[in-house]
């Protein structure tokens, strides 16, 4: 890696919801940043207010985009891999990681891969440690084990390689709680179950650093964020933040099947939503032991943040 004071960092995925806060992020903290896109134009819109910050470049990385990599990498010090795919077709997916291994077999770079929990399927005990076996029930989590698989190869074959792994993220304007600016707590399941979260800022603060270090390289992190919460302690929870009446919403199976008839990420959700009626919680000791506590940011500060809007509205 550079020992210059401003490394480069890549930020591929940069117009997604943990890309942007990343791009975000790495710019405070004074890095210079490469953030990469499907198209000139969506990097634009989703980096509008950072585009004319002078350590900001864009640069449009699509789909078959392995030569395009090749010549962006000689670049930048080091590759955060935040990409997605549209929710209800990944079919792409693996050949976009594909194109990125072929690319760092060409020139090598250290490379975070963040992934999500779906290669675990359903948890057999809680919480789930970085080594549990990966058992996955849904195409999506078939398709990250399969990932996983190449890029543990790529460790073991000598590249400088992780995986990074997150619950699901909230924030304002991210479901389920967006709807919080309109006054209604949204859930997926039975509110007396868990469900863990991890702030997007707090995930890209970590993911920076984590890539930062030479030491995390070669392994499988837990980003946990805080302590997992139910849907009857959130809804309790932004009633005694809201000053204006909060309502609370449950979207069951058979509605979200509904909804997938005609939306596109509900139609998506339907193979992982079983990750609300079998609560997986991430373990999250790996990643104290090695940086710490207060990383992240509690339910209390999270949901003053996400009912901000609401409140002035």
């Amino acid at each position: 890696m550079s020992t210059s004071l401003k490394e480069c960092v890549l930020v591929l995925g940069a117009t997604g919801r943990l890309g942007r806060k990343t791009v975000q992020q790495a710019l405070q903290q004074g890095y210079e940043v490469i953030a990469g896109g499907r198209s000139q134009t969506h990097l634009e819109e989703a980096l509008q207010e950072m585009t004319h910050h002078p350590n900001l470049k864009l640069e449009e990385v699509g789909l078959g985009s392995s030569d395009r990599l090749v010549a962006i990498f000689p670049k930048v010090d080091w590759v955060i891999d935040a990409r997605n795919q549209r929710y209800d077709d990944w079919s792409h997916y693996p050949q976009m990681i594909n194109d990125t291994l072929e690319a760092l077999d060409k020139t090598p770079k250290p490379y975070t891969y963040v992934d999500n929990v779906y290669c675990y399927g359903r948890p057999l005990a809680n919480p789930v440690s970085e080594d549990v076996p990966r058992q996955p029930i849904s195409e999506k989590g078939r398709i990250r084990k399969e990932v996983e698989m190449r890029l543990l190869q790529a460790m073991s074959a000598g590249h400088t390689v992780m995986v990074a792994r997150c619950p699901d993220f909230y924030g304002p304007g991210i479901a389920p709680f967006s709807s919080l600016e309109s006054g209604i707590l949204t859930w997926f399941g039975d509110l007396a179950l868990p469900h863990q979260f991890v702030h997007v800022a707090d995930a890209a603060r970590a993911l920076l650093a984590l890539g930062h270090d030479p030491n995390a390289y070669g392994q499988v992190w837990h980003i946990p964020g805080s302590d997992p919460i139910t849907g009857l302690n959130a809804y309790h929870l932004a009633r005694s933040i809201s000053r204006k009446p909060i309502r609370r919403r449950v979207i069951g199976p058979r509605t979200v099947w509904l909804l997938g008839l005609i939306n596109s990420d509900a139609r998506g959700f339907r193979e992982t939503r079983y990750l609300w009626d079998t609560p997986m919680i991430l373990d999250g000791s790996k990643w104290t032991k090695q940086y710490g506590e207060g990383w992240f940011r509690s339910h209390q500060t999270a949901f003053e943040e996400m009912l901000a809007k609401f409140a002035t509205s």
